[in-house]
């Protein structure tokens, strides 16, 4: 009888401990995500509205199809070449330090972008804001992991990357509206309106980041000491266990993993599929015959946020299975189908925008479960740079993807042979994750 108290009081006091750190999770949760949200909703807005800023850009700047390419993809030379950089300077100056730094440096230079009169001028706006923006992913990413075990950063980098969505649902018709309802005002055209009105908060929200954000949690002030406390037992125990046959230790071993590399290239085939379909999914939509900016915003913003769902239920339920691979390539692969079924001729609009839609939906609920591998693939000590090291081999799709679509657009006069090129890419994706990726290792 004795033994059996014993018994049900250490149960009882386990299941109490488990339910008392998942409040704590729930907290940072709650402090963190909000202000990164919104900060990566205005990142999103700032990297992409070049997109529909193009629609009016083009004549007014003299752009050629290969020419707008070329100047969006000319961001990721320059986010590439401080990538690693802004990572390891975030050790130097810290956290807040960096988020707002970043923060303030790409409103700014994106709000500047209005100023632009020619392409030259508009290569090297685009130069500047990728350098900008160079280490924000990876430091995002790479912060999670200081607050979260293994087993809860799936849902928290899905809930993270639902910005992505977010900017489409909003910022596709508030673009719309923009572009079509104040060009002309005050002698602005309508892209200028666009650049000043969404660069600008960036700069705001840089300033409630710093001071809403904790370094650690060491330093976390917003948890009292005994839910401090059971989060960094939590943490180290989470470590602990993570630590047990990684072998990146370092980043010279970081760079000795081939495994890296593998994951690099899952990420470059994602990306390609994602940024292609960003930078030129306006200009697809209106191929369509559909002439209103503001309705080329809704049919793509709209879907978007089924792409949300998609991306909070797929890393739920990869963070309760603790599967990865699988729930990464499976949507990758329906994007890859419905990118091929674009390419059929003669299709109706509705069919057009549906297909559209499920090769968004596919290739962003796939991303936030990818980068749950490398953050529990990598030792700590190198998670951030191996994370960077990672996105800045894969980001070079940024540059290379919107300006071969650009030059086959060209060619052929249409969008089938760069849907095709897309759909290629996603099936790659797909493939190599479940090549590269390892079996184990929480993962």
């Amino acid at each position: 009888m004795e033994q059996e108290f014993v018994t049900s009081a250490e149960t009882d006091a386990s299941a109490s401990a488990d339910h008392g750190i998942e409040q704590v999770y729930q907290k940072v949760i709650r402090r963190l995500l909000p202000v990164l949200f919104v900060g990566y909703v205005l990142c999103t807005l700032d990297r992409l509205n070049i997109g529909y800023a193009h629609l009016q850009m083009r004549s007014d700047l003299g752009l050629s199809d290969a020419a707008y390419g070329l100047g969006a993809g000319l961001f990721f030379l320059t986010y590439m070449a401080f990538e690693v950089p802004a990572s390891l300077l975030l050790h130097r100056i810290g956290m807040r330090k960096t988020i707002f730094r970043i923060m303030f440096g790409w409103g700014a230079v994106s709000a500047a972008t209005m100023l632009v009169k020619s392409p030259l001028q508009f290569y090297i706006a685009r130069l500047l804001l990728g350098m900008c923006e160079a280490g924000f992913f990876p430091a995002i990413i790479y912060y999670f992991g200081c607050w979260l075990p293994t087993h809860r950063r799936a849902r928290i980098i899905a809930g993270f990357m639902m910005a992505i969505v977010a900017a489409s649902v909003f910022g596709g018709p508030l673009s719309g509206l923009i572009m079509d309802h104040m060009d002309g005002m005050r002698g602005l055209r309508g892209w200028q309106w666009l650049f000043l009105i969404e660069g600008l908060p960036s700069c705001v929200i840089a300033f409630i980041a710093y001071f809403r954000l904790s370094e650690s949690p060491i330093t976390a002030h917003f948890l009292t000491n005994e839910e401090r406390q059971a989060l960094l037992r939590a943490l180290s125990n989470d470590r602990e266990s993570e630590s047990t046959g990684r072998p990146a230790q370092s980043f010279a071993s970081v760079l000795r993993d081939w495994r890296i590399y593998g994951l690099a290239f899952v990420f470059y085939c994602t990306t390609s599929t994602a940024y292609g379909l960003a930078f030129w999914g306006p200009a697809v939509v209106r191929s369509f015959g559909v002439q209103s900016a503001f309705d080329v915003g809704l049919l793509i913003g709209g879907p978007s946020i089924l792409a949300g769902a998609a991306m909070w239920l797929n890393g739920a339920h990869s963070d309760r299975t603790m599967e990865r691979r699988w729930h990464f390539a499976l949507p990758a692969i329906v994007s890859a189908i419905s990118l091929v079924a674009l390419t059929v001729p003669n299709l109706s609009l509705p069919s057009s925008v549906i297909l559209l839609s499920f090769a968004t939906i596919g290739i962003q609920a796939a991303v936030p479960i990818f980068w749950s591998v490398p953050s529990g693939y990598l030792a700590a000590p190198v998670a951030a740079t191996g994370i960077a090291f990672i996105n800045t081999i894969a980001v070079f799709s940024g540059f290379v993807t919107p300006w071969i679509l650009g030059l086959l657009r060209e060619k052929s006069g249409n969008f089938g042979s760069g849907l095709f090129v897309m759909s290629v890419f996603a099936a790659a994706a797909a493939a190599a994750m479940l090549l590269f990726a390892p079996r184990s290792l929480k993962t």
